[in-house]
């Protein structure tokens, strides 16, 4: 005879939530060890071009929970959507950041005192659930397949080197088997203009991560480093987009993380976000594409009118 449930006490409530918090830390922890000390690299740019408008700390528990996930969204987003969860499902946990504002007492310049209104973020986990566990009503495709040949790349394309902090240029007499580089002693980058759209598109991608990240201090990170970054977010884009990158390698990143302490291990999937989102940003300005939350709130918007 199974043993009747009662509800939680306030006390319990929070035990339980302070629980799934501390083993949500510990599976982002091992999960960011699992990244770097096995084939699961490639596979996590694979998840964090699907989902990158999380965070990589939950792009990591996403993997880890679920990596065939192709859609994630909240369970209220779902309902938005026309989409119900199914029997049985179990979420999928996530930390979710919850700003706050307090007031702290302070002495001034002139020795009196005075409070002052600071913010600040917490955490709890929160779950949310893939496309596969729901059922309901179809949804549009939310992303644009960038086509060879098509208006949408050249778009993309225009988008990524508008908007580079450093000029680019495309040369018609570079050597065949040359596709681009960048100058940090001329501050610029050079495309190689003979080339497929695709090429162009992951060449350009490439040159501009190493513009940004390598700019300022480019004796920080060794070769392998520097490359390692600049294809993880050539990788992520050309994924986001539906364009091939299996020429990507990234055989070698086990033996420069091997050595790396975990803060080093995450400022440098925090660098490959930071500059991925941008490209990213600028490149569905340019064509229209749309997440899981925004199609939520247009539909809801729409119910309103």
């Amino acid at each position: 005879m199974s043993q009747p449930s009662y509800p939680l006490t306030k006390e319990e409530y929070i035990e339980k939530k302070q629980t799934e918090q501390q083993e949500a830390i510990q599976k982002l922890e091992q999960g960011v060890k699992e990244i770097f000390t096995s084939e699961k690299y490639e596979e996590f740019l694979i998840t964090y071009s699907k989902f990158h408008k999380y965070s990589i700390n939950n792009s990591i528990l996403i993997l880890m929970q679920r990596p065939d996930a192709t859609n994630i969204a909240s369970f209220q987003t779902w309902k938005k959507l026309g989409r119900q969860i199914n029997k049985g499902e179990k979420g999928i946990k996530v930390l979710v950041p919850i700003p706050y504002k307090y007031e702290k007492e302070v002495e001034s310049k002139t020795g009196d005192k005075e409070v002052i209104e600071l913010s600040g973020t917490s955490f709890r986990v929160g779950n949310v659930f893939d496309i596969s566990q729901t059922s309901g009503k179809e949804l549009p495709k939310l992303t644009t397949d960038l086509k060879e040949y098509s208006a949408d790349i050249e778009l993309a394309i225009d988008a990524v080197a508008r908007t580079s902090k450093v000029p680019v240029r495309f040369e018609s007499d570079m050597p065949h088997d040359k596709k681009g580089y960048y100058s940090i002693n001329n501050k610029e980058i050079v495309i190689n203009d003979n080339m497929s759209d695709y090429q162009t598109f992951k060449t350009l991608i490439h040159e501009i991560a190493h513009s940004k990240i390598h700019a300022k201090d480019l004796k920080k990170y060794n070769a392998h480093e520097r490359e390692v970054q600049a294809e993880s977010v050539a990788y992520v884009v050309c994924n986001t987009y539906g364009i091939d990158s299996s020429e990507y390698s990234f055989g070698y990143i086990a033996g420069w993380s091997s050595n790396k302490e975990m803060s080093e291990l995450k400022e440098s999937l925090s660098i490959i976000q930071d500059c991925s989102s941008e490209m990213i940003k600028n490149i569905d300005k340019a064509i229209g594409s749309k997440t899981l939350e925004e199609l939520a709130k247009h539909k809801t918007q729409q119910k309103e009118r």
